[in-house]
Order: structure tokens, then sequence, then C-alpha cells
């Protein structure tokens, strides 16, 4: 049985000196530790919300930048195409007339030449009518 007496007193304060000594020296700084520790993780996952959201928004911003730079490179791609066609056209239509042109002169100088030569063979054709007869009377 438990006997009530001076060293039931005496382990009492012994127990609270020890407690009061382990609150001191272990049980505080291991307190504070974990605290430091809890608000720097705090800090550091509302640094990472932060970042996560503004990595969200430059993405955002980056995908809308990224769409606009396809609609004005298929607005540059059709402008520049519509301005191709335009310019072969413009390049055949030059190059039909200049054949054209080309192929005209080069009739005017086959009339031409073939006028020459009819006016030749028909100043020739009274000789050569002479010639052809003189042959068959010849024969």
């Amino acid at each position: 049985m438990i006997e009530l007496n001076i060293t039931l007193l005496i382990q009492l304060v012994n127990f609270l000196i020890t407690l009061v000594v382990l609150n001191w020296l272990i049980i505080s700084p291991i307190r504070k530790v974990i605290s430091a520790r809890r608000s720097k993780l705090e800090g550091l996952n509302a640094d990472a919300s932060s970042f996560a959201g503004q990595t969200a928004e430059k993405m955002d911003n980056y995908s809308a930048l990224l769409a606009a730079a396809r609609v004005s490179a298929v607005a540059e791609r059709e402008a520049m195409r519509t301005s191709g066609l335009e310019m072969e056209a413009s390049l055949i239509s030059s190059a039909y007339d200049q054949a054209e042109a080309m192929l005209a002169q080069r009739h005017k100088e086959i009339s031409d030449e073939a006028g020459a030569a009819e006016r030749t063979l028909r100043a020739q054709v009274p000789a050569l009518a002479m010639k052809a007869v003189e042959r068959m009377l010849a024969q």
C-alpha cells in the first residue's frame, strides 16, 4: 500500500523540477523548431500557390499570343498568296501580250515576205513563161 509521507512530497517536487527543466531544455526548443518549420512550410505553400497561379496566367497569355500569331500568320500567308496569284496573273498577261505582239509582228513579216516574193515571181512570170514556151516548142 502507498504511504503518504514526506518522500511523496519530495518525489512530487523532483518531478515538477524535472518537468520544468525538460520543458526549458528540450520541449520548448522543439516546439519553436516545429513552429518555424510550419510557418516556413505555409510560406512555401503560399509561394507555390502564387507561382502556380502566375504560371497558369502566363500560359493563358502565351496561348492567347500564340493563337493571335497563328491568325496573323494565316492572314499574312493568304495576303502573300493573293499577291503571288495577282503577280502570276500579271506576268502571264504580260507574257501573253508579248507573245501576241511577237506573233503579229511575225505574221506581218511573213505577209510582207510573201508579198515581196509574189511581186518578184510576178515580175519573172513573163520570162519564165517564155522559157517554158521555148522548151515546149523545142521538143
